[in-house]
């Protein structure tokens, strides 16, 4: 603490005290535009894979590594480009029979 801050209140470059300063926007910039989710109108959804991958919308593919995430995606392309059917959706589990 040569220059009296604490090492976090120091650029790591030069330890010179870091200087607050107000980003603003260009003066031509859009504002952002914010709705809340009422204003939204419910619109049909076409299903590329059912229940799984909507078509023409956008798609999140999530999980740890090594799950299988580019194995999906590679089954996904080739069924798509070769026009394959695609598994049945995914149903919640059942109880076992007993």
């Amino acid at each position: 603490m040569a220059s009296g801050l604490p090492l976090f209140d120091r650029t790591p470059e030069t330890s010179d005290p870091v200087q607050a300063c107000e980003l603003q926007a260009p003066w031509n910039a859009p504002r952002p535009l914010l709705k809340s989710m009422d204003e939204f109108e419910e619109t049909p959804v076409s299903w590329l894979w059912k229940g799984i991958v909507p078509q023409g919308r956008v798609t999140l593919l999530a999980g740890d590594p090594g799950v299988g995430k580019s194995l999906v995606t590679l089954d996904l392309a080739a069924r798509v480009s070769a026009g394959a059917p695609f598994p049945r959706s995914i149903s919640p589990r059942r109880p076992a029979v007993r």
